[in-house]
């Protein structure tokens, strides 16, 4: 009691608390307030926890009062083993359109997107924690681990980062269908992480336009800075975070080339050409899947130490990047 609530919060989320709640006084827009969500907090012993977040405001004379009421999430609707800092990345997949499995390198899940369980069947409590085989067909199962302990042992990439790989899944009944998969690999710390994407061979995609207003509408009320831009680097989404870590109006940034907010010359001048490779290869080196650290720029000038992890969606012909932009103090 009288401390400030960031006490309560990871620090990754802690940095950014302020800034959003003078923004809200500021325009009085009530983005969060009156609603609830998913949100983690942070336990006396410095364990994380998984909560639900319902927000109330009050006012008395000029002084305005937030009334905040949590619930902790059940034990099976979180990972173990699962980082503060990859939360925010799984808020990002769990909106991905194509069904989107991420899992350690033991083979175990530790996310299961929205679109996975409806292609699947699977809840994602039933899978939460166990081995990513069990969405194969004995045949396959039956030789996954030996290709995850050769990753592991020896860095060699066989099929990850191959794109559209065609393979055979299983649902929970027990049907198998032909899909298409694309397998991308990065680390947090010492964890070795896999994400994999999975489609519906031959399966129709969404457009760019329908893609780009579902990441806006997600990307609105997270506390993050996040930014959408197409395959020429141009921004189509900046959220609010964004405009309170690079001081910059929206109406500034959107339609720009995301360069703009890029400090160092060199990575300015060689990123539109990075774009154009990775949508003709489907490979990146330590940029798309993996997080890292970037010096970004102010409206003012001043430079910004950032974490930045970066997301790519292909939507027919068309590529759809998404990055998360954290201060690194």
């Amino acid at each position: 009691e009288g401390s400030n609530i960031k006490v309560l919060m990871p620090d990754h989320y802690a940095r950014e608390h302020d800034r959003y709640l003078k923004r809200y006084l500021k325009t009085l827009e009530p983005r969060v307030i009156g609603s609830s969500r998913q949100v983690t907090g942070m336990h006396r012993d410095g364990r994380t926890m998984d909560l639900e977040l319902s927000l109330a405001e009050g006012k008395s004379k000029n002084r305005h009062w937030f009334i905040g009421r949590f619930r902790k999430l059940r034990d099976d609707e979180a990972s173990e083993g699962v980082l503060p800092e990859m939360k925010a990345q799984f808020a990002i997949t769990d909106n991905l359109l194509d069904c989107c499995i991420i899992g350690n390198e033991k083979g175990t899940v530790l996310f299961f997107n929205t679109a996975a369980e409806k292609l699947f069947g699977y809840g994602r409590a039933e899978v939460v924690g166990k081995n990513v085989k069990m969405l194969m067909p004995e045949e396959i199962a039956s030789v996954h681990d030996t290709y995850v302990d050769r990753f592991v042992r020896t860095g060699e990439k066989k099929v990850i980062g191959i794109k559209d790989r065609e393979v055979t899944a299983k649902r929970k009944d027990g049907s198998t269908f032909p899909a298409s998969l694309h397998l991308t690999d990065q680390r947090w710390g010492k964890m070795a992480i896999i994400t994999a994407v999975l489609k519906l061979a031959g399966d129709g995609q969404s457009s760019v336009k329908e893609l780009v207003t579902k990441k806006k509408a997600f990307l609105e009320n997270l506390p993050i800075a996040g930014i959408v831009i197409d395959d020429k680097g141009t921004v189509q989404v900046y959220n609010n975070a964004a405009y309170d870590l690079f001081g910059f109006d929206p109406d500034t940034v959107l339609g720009k080339n995301v360069t703009m907010l890029i400090y160092d010359k060199d990575t300015r001048d060689k990123h539109d050409e990075f774009i154009a490779r990775y949508c003709r290869t489907g490979h990146s080196k330590n940029v798309v899947g993996v997080g890292r650290k970037v010096t970004a720029v102010h409206k003012t000038g001043v430079t910004i130490e950032v974490h930045l992890s970066v997301q790519a969606e292909k939507v027919g012909a068309a590529h759809v990047f998404t990055g998360l932009v954290q201060c690194v103090e």
